[in-house]
């Protein structure tokens, strides 16, 4: 049998979401946050999606044979965690300062955070299916 194998990296935005691995259309597995699985599947060709709710994964496409592995690194948007963070504080700061900010700095706050909510926005609904990323490893792999 052949293996594939996906590590999902651990990140606090997706960290309570399951992932949904399919192989040709069918649910092969889930994995949660953290976890490394590895899939047994026969020898073929297999194309692999993956999703949660309605977000997923760029499509892979992967020719196995027997005894071959396969691993791959998932993991969600880059800068997903930064970005909070960055909305997060300039929040607070123009809560706080909000009666002492000229307009040009008030501009400028309302014009980060019109592009972080883009960005979310985008990665929502246009760019669903690149919210997770799937990369081949390329290192070589022990067969476990």
């Amino acid at each position: 049998m052949a293996k594939i194998i996906i590590k999902r990296v651990s990140e606090f935005q997706n960290r309570l979401g399951k992932v949904k691995v399919y192989a040709n259309q069918k649910l092969i597995g889930v994995i949660t946050d953290g976890e490394t699985k590895v899939f047994e599947v026969k020898a073929g060709t297999y194309t692999l999606k993956l999703k949660t709710k309605w977000l997923g994964s760029n499509t892979t496409t992967i020719t196995l044979k027997e005894n071959d592995n396969y691993a791959f690194k998932l993991s969600g948007l880059k800068q997903g965690k930064m970005l909070i963070s960055t909305a997060l504080i300039l929040s607070i700061l123009f809560a706080f300062f909000n009666d002492r900010i000229n307009v040009f700095a008030k501009g400028f706050f309302l014009l980060i955070m019109i592009i972080i909510v883009s960005y979310f926005i985008y990665y929502f609904t246009f760019g669903r299916n690149k919210y997770l990323k799937l990369e081949e490893i390329k290192i070589p792999i022990k067969p476990l």
